[in-house]
């Protein structure tokens, strides 16, 4: 498995490519990316049985969908612990429920 700086810089290369893909400028897809690490890290810093506490939303009102990974659920475009999700979805995802 990865250790937890690979993992993170992992994600941050992912999250970064998928927005520059999906028209993002350099700065909004470094942010993104930065993001993606932070959960990441965070992530990998709890316990498995501690849940993670969602920070304030973040981009309200902006398209998140290609920077999520054209995926509903968990994204850390969206801010750790927030999920992107489509108005519309047959089968959301948990984190799409009910909202």
């Amino acid at each position: 498995g990865l250790l937890a700086p690979e993992a993170a810089q992992a994600a941050r290369k992912c999250v970064y490519d998928a927005a520059i893909q999906g028209g993002k400028t350099p700065g909004e897809a470094a942010a993104a990316a930065e993001a993606a690490a932070r959960s990441v890290a965070a992530a990998l810093a709890r316990p498995d049985n501690q849940k993670v506490t969602p920070e304030p939303v973040q981009r309200v009102g902006e398209d998140c969908w290609v920077a999520c990974g054209k995926q509903s659920g968990l994204c850390a475009f969206c801010g750790v612990g927030n999920a992107c999700c489509r108005k519309d979805e047959l089968n959301p995802t948990k984190a799409c429920q009910n909202i």
